[in-house]
């Protein structure tokens, strides 16, 4: 998973809708430099004159996410999957052009050939965090599981499996996806954290133990409390 800057600027330069407003604009520019409360006003603005930009929803949505606002988040993300769904089906991929505010009252409009595949499995894997955050965890799993079919290289995805099947008390089950983020991604103390929590819970004391130390190595303080819970007699 691309970190979001880069995730929000590859939107920003790829869309196809709007490329001479000047609030779509804006509210790219507002996404880039955290002003998400600005960002959300503006989007509503420009989906009120279009409502059928994936993009928009997806970015809106993200401003939810990023405000707390996580079922409203949840809803546009849906509407930007459903969006792609639609466009990937009569396309598969398309000519975009958007205009991005690179300046005070300055505006340049970019043209390039994207795929939307890539965007649309980032509206799952959001929709996922804020499935997340609701304490949806079914849902959740499936949104990152779905991410995991599509793309079988990101380790956050795989590691938020895990975590979602940890909160469902599915110990068991958690070690297999968290063991393929470790294996895409070895320095991720976190995984290693979680899947030393669900060895420890599965009986497997040894196994448990010497994930939590290697976590607590590559920085996670958290492994150090689980050490004391699970390993130390």
């Amino acid at each position: 998973m691309k970190t979001m800057s880069l995730i929000i600027l590859s939107l920003i330069i790829s869309s196809t809708y709007g490329q001479d407003n000047k609030y779509e604009a804006d509210a790219d520019y507002n996404v880039r430099i955290g002003k998400y409360e600005e960002a959300i006003e503006l989007y509503d603005k420009v989906l009120m004159q279009n409502d059928t930009c994936s993009y928009n929803y997806f970015l809106r949505g993200y401003c939810y996410y990023k405000t707390n606002k996580q079922s409203k988040a949840v809803a546009d993300f849906t509407k930007a999957i459903n969006s792609y769904k639609s466009d990937i089906k009569e396309e598969g991929w398309f000519v975009g052009s958007r205009t991005i505010r690179i300046g005070e009252d300055k505006y340049k409009t970019y043209d390039k050939y994207i795929s939307l595949e890539y965007d649309f499995i980032n509206s799952y894997f959001y929709r996922g965090l804020s499935k997340f955050a609701l304490k949806d965890f079914r849902g959740a799993l499936n949104d990152f599981s779905f991410v995991t079919k599509i793309d079988n290289s990101d380790a956050n995805a795989y590691m938020n499996v895990g975590l979602c099947l940890i909160e469902l008390n599915r110990h068991e089950e958690a070690i297999l996806p968290l063991s393929t983020s470790i294996e895409i991604d070895n320095k991720s103390a976190y995984s290693y954290y979680l899947r030393g929590i669900s060895f420890a819970m599965t009986g497997k004391k040894e196994r448990g133990c010497s994930d939590l130390s290697k976590s607590g190595e590559l920085g996670y303080e958290e492994a150090y409390n689980a050490i004391n819970h699970f390993c130390v007699e």
